[in-house]
């Protein structure tokens, strides 16, 4: 079985927080205190595991709808199964 795993830290922006949208400059530093780590790998259905909730993604709660939308983008997006 195949696994995709990625991580990285925060940020923190002091100027310019849209900036580069704009093709702008920004001021930023690593905020290393903040981490998140990323695990993908087949399944028969979208599941989520974390500290807050562990299920199906068709079930999570609305805490989290923020992530659960963004897999649902992403899956549609990139023509993922």
């Amino acid at each position: 079985m195949k696994i995709g795993i990625g991580r990285a830290h925060g940020k923190i922006i002091l100027i310019g927080e849209h900036a580069v949208v704009y093709g702008t400059r920004a001021i930023a530093i690593p905020f290393f205190e903040t981490k998140v780590e990323t695990k993908v790998s087949e399944n028969e259905e979208p599941y989520i595991k974390s500290r807050v909730y562990t299920g199906a993604l068709k079930d999570a709660p609305m805490e989290i709808e923020s992530i659960t939308s963004l897999i649902k983008e992403l899956t549609t997006n990139l023509k993922l199964p």
